[in-house]
């Protein structure tokens, strides 16, 4: 039995002893996002990470009048942030205090790289339903502009004495996304073509989407567009591109994410708030009934979602039947073949509206974009159930379920 297989029947052994009882529920009714553009060269790559959470904020508050005319009711802001310095949290505040929120209103932020934005939503939605809380913005936000991996790399984050220890386990922490990527490609014989077709179908659906994907965008600064999908893209054109990482490899920037800048946001309130408020059911997007966070080996990292998402359905007592929709992050897609192929999930079901190969893949903004996507499509289609998940570096994955169902309110 290999590594990945052992590892998923010791966490679905952990699953089937705990019993949890829901004593509460969290309702996301509302949910925006900034437009996702090109890092150093997009429409939003000259404003920081405070200034587009600031215009978030602005907007999610004024958009809901019961807190808009007392911000002090706001229980707490939590934001998901990969690459700022401090974990995001003094650009989260200074969002904050431009939006003019009181400063007694407290904030936090999480850090999961790619899957901050998600895990910040999932604390709101815990913190509800545990009683901590009953009005909470969760969301998140990364410019990959004025933090990218190579500023990253060029400071010292890691001491000389542990980088040289002979520890292989250690080491494959530290091997760079594109690697690990080349790695699973290699492992499981996913050929260049395969994801040249993948990225190319990834931009086709995403341009087909544009109309649908402009509802979850607030126009931030007069710019109101995703620039990173390509309507002129070509299985040609992406042919032609060479290898990024490795001499002879197959992964390009034309089958990855781009680096990119954005935030999103989303407002979760308890059935307490509802009622007070009288919050009529059209407004409620929907909750999250699930979740799950798996460590995976680093040197494969990409595999994630193939873990998460199973174990979140033994969790549940589902089958992948009985999921209408998923969102898988595209970080590569190579790794994004990989889960969609492992997990057998039908084509017509899984980014339905484009991925990140097409939309951007701003780290700690992409779990809240996938949540407020998800959300929007459930209502656009009329479905019920949905999955988002990504990969996450340094060898994690996770997973949310995401329903529309406003019966019990």
């Amino acid at each position: 039995m290999n590594r990945l297989n052992l590892l998923q029947d010791q966490i679905t052994n952990n699953i089937n002893n705990i019993n949890i009882k829901e004593e509460n529920i969290a309702y996301i009714i509302d949910g925006i996002r900034t437009p996702i553009t090109k890092a150093f060269k997009g429409g939003l790559s000259k404003y920081g990470p405070e200034v587009l959470l600031s215009e978030l904020l602005t907007q999610i508050i004024s958009r809901n009048s019961f807190i808009k005319e007392n911000q002090k009711i706001i229980d707490e802001i939590i934001i998901g942030n990969a690459l700022q310095d401090i974990g995001g949290f003094v650009n989260s505040r200074v969002a904050e205090y431009l939006t003019g929120i009181p400063n007694t209103v407290p904030l936090y932020t999480v850090n999961r790289l790619c899957n901050s934005g998600l895990q910040a939503i999932i604390n709101a939605n815990n913190s509800i339903i545990s009683g901590d809380g009953n009005i909470i913005i969760a969301g998140g936000v990364e410019s990959m502009s004025f933090n990218s991996f190579k500023k990253m790399l060029d400071k010292k984050l890691i001491s000389d004495e542990i980088i040289n220890l002979e520890n292989e386990q250690l080491k494959n922490l530290l091997i760079p996304m594109g690697i690990t990527n080349e790695n699973i490609c290699k492992k499981y014989n996913i050929s260049r073509e395969e994801q040249d077709n993948f990225s190319y179908n990834s931009h086709l659906k995403a341009v087909k989407a544009k109309s649908k994907l402009k509802k979850e965008i607030i126009s931030i600064k007069g710019y109101d567009k995703d620039d990173c999908i390509r309507e002129n893209i070509s299985l040609n054109s992406l042919s032609k591109l060479k290898p990024v990482f490795i001499k002879n490899g197959s992964v390009t920037a034309g089958n990855s994410s781009p680096l990119s800048d954005g935030a999103a946001l989303c407002l979760l309130v308890s059935k307490s708030v509802i009622k007070k408020y009288k919050i009529e059911k059209n407004k409620i997007l929907g909750t999250i009934r699930g979740y799950v966070s798996v460590g995976v080996p680093p040197e494969i990292m990409g595999v994630g979602p193939s873990i998460a998402i199973p174990l979140l359905l033994k969790k549940k007592g589902l089958t992948i039947d009985d999921i209408d929709l998923f969102e898988i992050n595209e970080a590569f897609a190579g790794q994004a073949i990989y889960c969609i192929k492992k997990l057998k999930i039908p084509e017509n079901k899984i980014n339905v509206h484009g991925g990140a190969v097409a939309i951007g893949h701003p780290l700690g903004c992409t779990g809240a974009r996938l949540v407020i996507a998800m959300l929007n499509q459930l209502k656009l289609y009329n479905k019920k159930r949905g999955i988002v998940s990504m990969c996450v570096g340094t060898g994690m994955g996770c997973a949310a379920l995401i329903e529309r169902d406003i019966n019990d309110i």
